[in-house]
């Protein structure tokens, strides 16, 4: 799915000009130019991340902020600002605002801004996939499958998992390579490694 940025700046000329300019690299855009209009839509969000004005007179970019930051799921904001700004600025990245520039901004700048932000969110969104992934497969195993996968990623042997769990080594054999099938592991690296997205 494409990142959307969403532009919420009651000015119009300033908005336009990030959308000419964030549109100019192939972004997908949406803007707002009430923040209340903004908010109502913003339950609906897609992925990406928001241009946030902070002095709007229908309602100011912290008070949007705030509400945003309030919800179980706050996309990444990044404000603008004026130069008289910057403490109010810095109070809004407390709250939970990832960046901000201030006005008039470096149009290079604000797309390196924009990309890493929508690239982190990106990976965060993989990485989650994954673990959500891993936790399904690992949720397949019988108690028995994982008590053998914890000692088989401890370094393990069969034979002193057989020992340790009072089992034939055959059995253990066949519990290995039930564990590999249902983790949809290739190899023990790979067992390994979706062990430690789940913590075990």
């Amino acid at each position: 799915m494409a990142s959307t940025v969403y532009i919420v700046e009651d000015d119009l000329e300033v908005a336009n000009a990030l959308e000419w300019l964030l549109k100019s690299v192939k972004l997908a855009v949406k803007t707002f130019l009430n923040p209340y209009e903004f908010l109502a839509h913003s339950d609906k969000l897609e992925e990406g991340c928001v241009l946030l004005d902070v002095r709007m007179p229908a309602m100011s970019g912290m008070e949007v902020l705030k509400l945003l930051c309030q919800r179980s799921h706050c996309p990444p904001v990044i404000m603008i600002t004026g130069h008289g700004d910057i403490p109010m600025a810095v109070q809004a990245m407390k709250i939970g605002a990832k960046e901000f520039i201030t006005k008039p901004f470096n149009e290079q700048f604000l797309l390196e801004k924009i990309q890493t932000i929508l690239a982190s969110k990106n990976e965060v969104n993989r990485n989650y996939q994954q673990m959500t992934e891993v936790a399904k497969q690992f949720a397949s195993l019988t108690e028995r499958e994982r008590q053998v996968m914890h000692l088989v990623v401890d370094g393990y042997l069969n034979k002193q998992i057989a020992v340790e769990l009072d089992i034939a080594i055959s059995t253990v054999e066949l519990h290995r390579r039930k564990i590999m099938l249902k983790m949809q592991a290739r190899n023990l690296a790979q067992l390994i490694k979706k062990s430690l997205l789940l913590e075990i």
